[in-house]
């Protein structure tokens, strides 16, 4: 008699499923046994059961345009979102840091090396050969620091590829704009950001660059200056950390809670509830109209427009 569970097997090994069949065939985890998992193929249908799959604990994570991307503990990049120009399509090298901007994705090797990926218009991935500690992206640039001095790369029309000749620490960039830190404290800003008034000279200690706007933090209230949209940023009477900024909004992390603040109607549901049950939000990174948040248990959520899949995370 021809075993009947050999020929189940056999026909979903030819349906696709890369998994060697040890299992029972399946559709979903109510098929299989106590403790087990149903692993299907992407584009299949039926998969075979085996033991459960643990999932990814993530170490950073980046916010572009329309994708984001997030970094695991062995520094394996996995994005999600819009992906025409192979912005969410990652190399298979372990990286340190990674960012998202407009079309492109660009990370840090272990050895510091930048490697990008995706839309290269005007030399947005073409990243220079050397070690930095920092690396930001924009719209359509880049800009990193070796901790002695800056580059950038990609479209600079606006200026924004033309950095200071010195060393800045925090950069953050966004648009057609890039800030960064001096030693003591003072903000320093190429691309139109270059033109906006009240910057401080000393005391800042995190900026975020949102769309003709600059925000910071001095260890107390953020305050911001610049642009048309500064009458929509009333700041929170908190402090915030993790400054960033998208195209009329701010983000920050208070007592590991994510607080936004500007034009932020855009969203179905308002940040502020993001807090995971016995987990604090550690990290956040906002792109245009979408924010994705790490908390310290690993795990990651994203809010906002979720028009290319940019806001479901893994």
């Amino acid at each position: 008699m021809v075993n009947a569970r050999w020929l189940l097997s056999a026909a979903f090994l030819l349906l696709g499923c890369s998994e060697v069949v040890t299992g029972l065939p399946c559709a979903d985890d109510d098929h299989c046994r106590v403790g087990e998992q149903c692993r299907i193929d992407v584009g299949d249908s039926v998969g075979v059961c085996g033991s459960p799959v643990a999932p990814p604990v993530w170490a950073a994570v980046a916010a572009g345009a329309s994708h984001s991307c997030a970094l695991d503990t062995d520094g394996r990049a996995t994005c999600w979102g819009r992906n025409e120009y192979g912005q969410a399509s990652p190399p298979d090298v372990a990286l340190q840091a990674i960012s998202a901007g407009a079309q492109f994705t660009c990370g840090l090797r272990l050895d510091g090396t930048p490697i990008c990926w995706g839309r290269d218009l005007e030399g947005r991935t073409d990243a220079p050969i050397r070690v930095f500690e920092e690396l930001v992206l924009g719209g359509g640039h880049a800009c990193g620091s070796t901790g002695s001095d800056l580059d950038c790369w990609g479209r600079g029309v606006e200026g924004q590829t033309q950095a200071p000749d010195r060393s800045l620490t925090g950069l953050d960039a966004h648009g057609v704009e890039t800030c960064g830190l001096t030693p003591a404290g003072g903000i320093e800003c190429w691309g139109l950001a270059q033109e906006f008034p009240d910057l401080p000279a000393a005391d800042a200690v995190d900026v975020a660059v949102g769309d003709t706007f600059v925000c910071w933090s001095d260890g107390g209230p953020v305050q911001c200056t610049g642009g048309t949209f500064t009458e929509w940023l009333t700041p929170p009477a908190v402090t915030l950390t993790d400054l960033d900024a998208g195209e009329v909004y701010v983000c920050g992390i208070t007592d590991g809670r994510v607080h936004c603040f500007g034009s932020t109607g855009q969203w179905e549901d308002e940040p502020e509830p993001l807090r995971a049950v016995d987990a604090d939000a550690v990290a956040l990174s906002v792109g245009a109209g979408h924010g994705c948040v790490l908390f310290d248990d690993g795990t990651i959520t994203c809010f906002g427009d979720n028009t290319s899949g940019q806001s479901l995370a893994p």
